[in-house]
């Protein structure tokens, strides 16, 4: 008797197990890019309860239970096969034109010819135990890789509390801390694109700001660098992105908030992992879906669907990029209906891909706007309207902040090496930074400070007193084997030789 139930409730086994296959395919090549969360596991075993479900109802309707599950097998295994049979298809033709309805055209053959084998494979008598290895062999790739290639995780730093318990602050001015994502260090731009762009950052200093020639981020991955600045300390040393600890919870906001400080938490839009979480005071939002899980929807047909012209407008506030002078915009709008002060976090993603800009500046609209690999020729189109658009929102910042606010502009980190073809394993750490600051506090800055420092020195300016600098580390991600390389020294020594 148990061996028949056992056989009765193996079908609807194997279909759970073949349901999670997208999930465990999908982390399984994106384990160590930082952006896995908790809900792409939900999505799988979602996507598991609901083609079980579906087996259950069709056998009740139709009672033809081997023709169901081969149709059903097929399908998850064919659907979610979209979005690699369409980069093999690009890849091949060299340009995006109708590579959706050939894949979709790849896509149904395949789907006939899987129907047909396992059909038949459902008429053998070791139906159970054929459809059992092929189960096993479906999973035991990615699970394996997983497993390989999962993140180590070292200790996490406590920070030391009581440090800061104690700070008192004397000014009110408001702070920003302005992201641009994967933006270059000056020289570097020079260099590696050929793009002069002293006429930004000439325009920003003659508005107050310090500019930092010779700067290095401490990370070169977003999560690390982020988490660090905003807790003021190398506390962070695992790759599991945690907007509470790393942003809305951070050892920053606990003191600005027990100064009196609310913060506007501003989205980074398109496919990011930054989002509002309910722990800030007002949200500025962009696009809703996250890296994990458009990546995840990419794999099948519905991303094209949603990106054509006919439905994109439907679903663009999923992933519209937060615009930065807008968001400025709205930031100065509830400073004039709450007089609070304020931090206002910002994570804007560019000059990093997706492309945001046309030649004339005006608003890109991208088939496929996910994170992706970014290009010279996208990073060129797209930087001078970033800085534009940087200089325009300062100046409305600058005109209608009356707080003399101190206003940072960096970047998490600098370009890929891979992007343009260098083989400086630093150069992802030179980075751009930028510091507006009421004059008195100009004593608190250093000409070498990096992420680390930049809210300890916003913090120092606040309460008129010294707060002690980390020394400065650097770190580079490795891709294999994968984890954290220290290259403070290699980044002293250049120091040292380019110092201006």
């Amino acid at each position: 008797m148990s061996k028949k139930v056992f056989y009765k409730s193996l079908d609807y086994l194997i279909i759970f197990a073949l349901s999670l296959w997208p999930t465990l395919h999908f982390i399984s090549f994106n384990i160590g890019d930082n952006f896995i969360h908790s809900r792409v596991i939900y999505f799988g075993i979602f996507c598991g309860f609901l083609f079980c479900l579906k087996y259950f109802f069709l056998t009740y309707l139709f009672k033809k239970k081997d023709l169901i599950l081969s149709v059903l097998i097929s399908f998850i295994f064919s659907f979610f096969l979209f979005g690699s049979i369409e980069k093999f298809v690009i890849d091949t033709r060299g340009y995006i034109e109708h590579s959706a309805k050939i894949s979709l055209s790849i896509q149904f053959f395949l789907f006939l010819i899987l129907s047909f084998v396992l059909f038949k494979i459902t008429q053998s008598n070791k139906k159970n135990h054929l459809l059992l290895i092929f189960t096993i062999f479906l999973l035991i790739v990615p699970i394996g890789k997983i497993i390989l290639l999962y993140p180590k995780s070292n200790n996490v730093r406590n920070l030391q509390e009581s440090f800061y318990d104690n700070t008192n602050f004397k000014n009110n001015n408001n702070l920003y801390y302005i992201i641009l994502d994967e933006y270059a260090r000056e020289d570097i731009l020079k260099e590696v694109f050929g793009i002069d762009n002293t006429n930004f950052i000439k325009t920003l200093q003659e508005m107050g700001f310090n500019y930092f020639p010779n700067s290095y981020s401490n990370y070169d991955v977003t999560q690390y660098s982020i988490s660090t600045t905003l807790n003021m300390d190398f506390h962070k040393n695992n790759l599991i992105w945690d907007t509470d600890v790393s942003v809305n919870d951070s050892k920053t906001l606990k003191i600005l908030k027990k100064n009196g400080y609310k913060n506007i938490f501003i989205e980074s839009g398109g496919v990011s992992f930054i989002t509002c979480n309910g722990l800030e005071d007002y949200c500025i939002k962009g696009g809703t879906i996250r890296d994990d899980l458009a990546i995840l929807i990419q794999m099948t047909p519905l991303w094209r669907l949603m990106r054509s012209s006919t439905f994109h407008r439907y679903f663009e506030a999923l992933y519209i990029l937060t615009d930065l002078k807008q968001s400025m915009e709205q930031t100065l709008e509830i400073m004039k209906n709450d007089k609070s002060k304020f931090f206002v976090f910002a994570h804007i993603l560019s000059p990093h891909d997706p492309q945001r800009y046309n030649s004339d500046c005006s608003k890109y609209f991208s088939i496929n706007p996910s994170l992706g690999k970014g290009t010279k020729a996208q990073y060129i189109n797209d930087l001078p309207c970033l800085n534009r658009d940087v200089i325009s929102s300062v100046k409305s910042l600058i005109k209608n902040d009356k707080s003399d606010p101190i206003i940072i502009i960096s970047s998490d980190h600098g370009i890929s090496g891979s992007m343009v073809g260098s083989d400086d394993e630093i150069i992802r750490l030179k980075n751009l930074m930028l510091i507006k600051n009421p004059t008195k506090c100009n004593k608190y800055l250093s000409k070498r400070i990096s992420p680390i420092n930049l809210m300890s020195f916003s913090i120092s300016c606040l309460q008129d007193k010294k707060i002690p600098f980390v020394e400065d580390k650097h770190y580079i991600w490795n891709v294999n084997p994968k984890g954290l390389i220290e290259v403070s020294s290699k980044v002293e020594k250049e120091r040292q030789e380019n110092d201006f």
